[in-house]
């Protein structure tokens, strides 16, 4: 009948087969096709029983509180399994709403061997306000962790390892690194016997790199974080400065040479004769000595204090009436020279021997006893000077001996002057000096009503020292401080006449010289120190004077009757008055530091109350609306950033830690994914995944993720894209 060729009679089908191969039947109109549905133990509806959700091992049968801590179980991870079940407990948790304590399961997740986010539920005890108890984890409690091995199907106590936060339940987080489903020996670091490596690494392979435990940082020349400095050395400081590619430390030159082969030198120069040589000083000697060497001289010695001369300048030493022939003929000779390079010069001067009377030759030289004359050839002039000089030690003679000379004068200086420009010496011995260089002068410094500062200002060594304060009226009573006691000076009082002996006072010191504790109760009158200060000084002469600045001294004090110290019976205010200060509220220094006008240690708030009634509180805070709290909290909450999509069941959680500086309480912050799902039909876009106000404390805001169940004929939820 069916006209398959079959005869009904021998036919399994009269008819036709449904494509779920029932003959005749309706086809695939079932939830699951060609079959119903079949029930898990959710009582979910699925079309394999594979395909039903794990049964959870852990049940939470505790309710949100509001209040919870947060645990990250990180990917890093070895030792669970996919669809293993982590259980988060409280061992002494509120258990019910009665308070009562004991082992509660506070949060729940299955491992899906990626980052695992678990919010463990914290009790929140309203009962001291009317209101309940609800139970979960007590805030300080560390949290105890147990695992539900799916394919084994056993339960394990576990212990972790944490790598950020307390692991206690606290309000925050804490992040958990590796999971052991054993009790770890000690010295090891894993349930397998693994102990860690020399870099701490668990079953590492250990210090293998080049730096140990690790390679070379990029751009490093060493494991000390050291680079190359210009000069090609690791971790070196060296510079090239006149860029010749070798390191200043070790070039010979740092500039160029010149063409007598000196580093930065002046290049050849020329001599008085004409001649180009490298360097004045090796130019052929303008005094050229005619005469030899007798085996008798005397020795003279140039100082490097002459500032007269030039390097390259050439010194002749000549005796005006010395032997010149071996005839015993007289006159003016040559008998010494020598080129100026400006450092100290000797020279030494051929003396003459007579041997005549034993039948022996006559040598040329200079005569015994007379005066050494000497001449210069000034080079950078071209002209030759017959010259004066200064005698430091010897004769200036030639007396077989030595002479030092520390000054040359390229004139005759005038008889009683010291120098080509005629000036004379002044009392200190300094040539065309103002006698400043050995003027000690004594001042007052600070003169109160009970003592008074001596002054001293001295350009040299002094030792003893006496000066009388011209005033009969005081009465000293001793004397401390100063250069007297830091140099050890006995220090004597006779009268108004002070004395100080046995100490030294180092040129250039200026301060005070002694201080001197007094009694007088007479009308102040003006003082000195009187003209006869005797100073003495190893360094020579000196002069001494006051500075002339009197200074009144009597009945001092502080005058001010509003002050600490008021002196009722002082004729004159000597600026020693002392004052309640700021932030002080007596004269014993007791402190009121809001200023106030009450001490703080009777002060109910010491600083001021805000608009709360909070001493030194913040003050009430202003709200996105405008309204004024005095607790953020209580703001009225409407959002810039609107959230429309609703949760998935899966997120990302971004933790806004309290060290942000650039937001202020009250800014909102909107988590976008620029590219995520938009809406069911899967569309993408610019999409608010999250949202939350800052207070200024630790903010944490899951984002939505997208769910994709269109493969399975479920739906598309929005959100932002994994990655």
């Amino acid at each position: 009948m069916d006209q398959d060729g079959v005869c009904d009679d021998a036919d399994d089908c009269v008819g036709e087969f449904d494509e779920c191969d029932v003959c005749n039947g309706p086809g695939a109109v079932y939830d699951c096709g060609c079959d119903d549905s079949l029930v898990c133990w959710d009582d979910s509806e699925v079309c394999d029983l594979n395909d039903c959700p794990i049964e959870p091992h852990f049940v939470l049968d505790i309710d949100e509180t509001g209040e919870s801590t947060l645990f990250i179980f990180q990917d890093s991870i070895t030792n669970l399994d996919v669809d293993d079940q982590i259980g988060l407990f409280d061992l002494n948790g509120v258990v019910d709403s009665n308070g009562n304590t004991g082992e509660v399961l506070v949060g729940t997740g299955f491992w899906e061997g990626s980052q695992l986010e678990i919010t463990a539920i914290t009790s929140v005890d309203l009962s001291q306000f009317g209101g309940p108890i609800l139970p979960g984890a007590v805030l300080g409690h560390p949290m105890s962790l147990k695992v539900w091995d799916n394919s084994d199907q056993i339960e394990f106590d576990v212990t972790y390892d944490i790598a950020v936060g307390s692991g206690e339940f606290n309000g925050l987080f804490t992040a958990i690194s590796e999971v052991y489903l054993c009790d770890i020996p000690d010295g090891d670091c894993d349930c397998n016997g693994n102990t860690f490596d020399d870099c701490g690494v668990c079953n590492g392979p250990g210090a293998v790199y080049e730096c140990g435990c690790s390679d070379l940082d990029d751009g490093t020349c060493d494991c000390d974080v050291y680079v190359l400095d210009e000069c090609g050395v690791c971790g070196g400081s060296g510079i090239d400065a006149d860029q010749d590619g070798i390191c200043d430390d070790v070039d010979d030159c740092v500039g160029e040479y010149d063409d007598c082969e000196i580093c930065n030198g002046p290049g050849a120069q020329q001599c008085w004769d004409g001649s180009d040589i490298c360097g004045l000083t090796n130019c052929p000697p303008y005094f050229d000595v005619q005469i030899e060497e007798t085996g008798e001289s005397t020795l003279f010695i140039f100082q490097d204090s002459i500032t007269s001369l030039g390097v390259g300048d050439h010194l002749g030493l000549y005796d005006l009436n010395g032997i010149i022939d071996s005839d015993g003929n007289s006159g003016e000779i040559l008998v010494g020279s020598g080129i100026w390079a400006g450092s100290q010069l000797s020279i030494v001067a051929i003396s003459s021997i007579d041997l005549s009377e034993f039948g022996g030759p006559i040598l040329p030289g200079a005569n015994s006893g007379t005066s050494m004359v000497l001449k210069v050839w000034k080079a950078d002039e071209s002209i030759e000077y017959t010259v004066d000089y200064d005698i430091l030690n010897g004769s200036g003679a030639f007396d077989g001996l030595f002479s030092v000379v520390n000054e040359i004068y390229l004139c005759e200086i005038p008889a009683g002057a010291c120098d080509c420009e005629g000036n004379v010496f002044d009392e200190c011995g300094v040539c065309q000096g103002d006698n400043s260089s050995c003027t000690v002068v004594l001042s007052f410094g600070n003169v109160i009503g009970t003592s008074m500062e001596i002054l001293v200002d001295t350009p040299i060594d002094i030792d003893d020292f006496e000066f009388t304060i011209d005033n009969s009226l005081v009465v000293f009573s001793g004397s401390s401080g100063g250069f007297s006691a830091d140099y050890g000076y006995s220090v004597s009082i006779v009268n108004q006449t002070i004395s100080g002996t046995g100490g030294t006072i180092p040129s250039g010191s200026s301060g005070v010289l002694v201080n001197l504790a007094y009694q007088c109760d007479y009308s102040p009158i003006p003082t000195g120190i009187s003209d006869d200060i005797s100073i003495s000084s190893s360094s020579g002469n000196v002069i001494a004077v006051f500075d002339g600045v009197l200074v009144n001294v009597g009945a001092l004090g502080c005058t001010d009757s509003e002050a600490c110290n008021y002196d009722p019976f002082a004729e004159e205010d000597d600026g020693t008055c002392v004052y309640i200060q700021e932030g002080e509220c007596d004269c014993d220094g007791n402190v009121d530091a809001d200023l106030d006008g009450i001490c703080d240690s009777e002060d109910d708030c010491v600083g001021e109350y805000d608009d709360c009634g909070l001493c030194n509180g913040p003050g009430s805070s202003e709200c996105w609306d405008g309204s004024t709290v005095c607790d953020l909290s209580d703001c009225p909450y409407v959002p810039y950033f609107p959230l429309i999509i609703e949760e998935t069941g899966e997120s990302t959680l971004f933790i806004f830690q309290d060290s942000i500086s650039n937001i202020d309480v009250n800014d909102q912050i909107g988590l976008f994914d620029l590219n995520g799902l938009l809406d069911s039909d899967g569309n993408t876009g610019e999409v608010l995944v999250g949202e939350g106000i800052w207070l200024g404390t630790q903010l944490e805001i899951a984002a939505i993720s997208s769910v994709d169940l269109s493969l399975f004929g479920g739906p598309v939820l929005p959100g932002s894209v994994s990655g």
